[in-house]
């Protein structure tokens, strides 16, 4: 079930205007979008036309807000897969995985949501440089900006790692999880899941979980684990990375990270 109290609160929180802004025109509204549209197609995608407050506030419904971040099938094919992912990262709406119960079917709506991700299923190195783009975050730095709250408007913050591994545990580009893709994404997890722990004031346990999510779809493709195994890990996937008792997530870190 979709938490939708939480869903109205996220939007309000991230796009809420100043009081004192005056209302645009729909002239306005649809020239901000048309600018954006324009951009230099060899660079990532930019919403901050359609994410300005004084724009975002005239969107009546999700069903506007999914609409005006479409990127132009044109700038999309002619993007590199490196930028392409980028634009997903940077995907307004990213952060509505956080309105259900179940995150994985959460992150299920957004790629249905968004051109950008059908776009990277057709790309044949959307594998290589999915897994180099989470090779390259820097989990320590994010809780080191996330303390000190020196993070730029640019930067990854811990929303975004979540985001990212629901993306990977999609399995959205089937490769993922092919080798050799799949010891090197194992590989990747584990030190994005062991630096989480070493910086627990920042990561808590909803967001360690994705990394046991993402560590869960890999082992399930392994031969490493017996029925029972598998079936408790199943259990765990079909929850989205939910267990019924404490004891339960001690139970799959053991057998993910064994």
């Amino acid at each position: 079930m979709k938490r939708i109290l939480f869903l109205m609160l996220s939007f309000l929180l991230l796009y809420a205007c100043n009081e004192n802004t005056n209302c645009v025109t729909e002239d306005v509204r649809t020239r901000e979008i048309v600018e954006v549209r324009a951009m230099n197609a060899e660079a990532f995608f930019s919403f901050d036309s359609v994410t300005n407050p004084v724009v975002w506030r005239t969107f009546q419904s999700l069903e506007e807000m999914q609409v005006a971040c479409q990127v132009p099938e044109d700038i999309l094919e002619s993007m590199s897969t490196d930028n392409l992912i980028q634009t997903c990262m940077n995907y307004p709406l990213y952060g509505n995985y956080l309105a259900y119960n179940n995150e994985l079917e959460g992150i299920k709506f957004i790629i249905n949501g968004f051109n950008g991700f059908a776009e990277l299923q057709n790309r044949e190195d959307a594998a290589d440089r999915l897994i180099a783009y989470y090779e390259g975050i820097d989990v320590r730095k994010i809780a080191e900006n996330a303390i000190t709250l020196s993070a730029t408007k640019n930067e990854l913050s811990v929303l975004h790692i979540g985001y990212l591994e629901l993306i990977l545990s999609s399995r959205l580009v089937p490769s993922l999880y092919a080798e050799p893709n799949i010891s090197r994404l194992e590989k990747a997890r584990y030190k994005k899941y062991e630096d989480k722990l070493q910086n627990s004031e920042v990561y808590s346990l909803q967001v360690i979980k994705k990394s046991l999510l993402l560590g869960a779809q890999i082992k399930l493709k392994s031969k490493e684990i017996n029925n029972e195994e598998k079936s408790l890990l199943s259990r765990f996937v079909e929850m989205g990375g939910e267990v019924n008792t404490l004891e339960d997530y001690t139970k799959v870190s053991q057998i993910i990270n064994k």
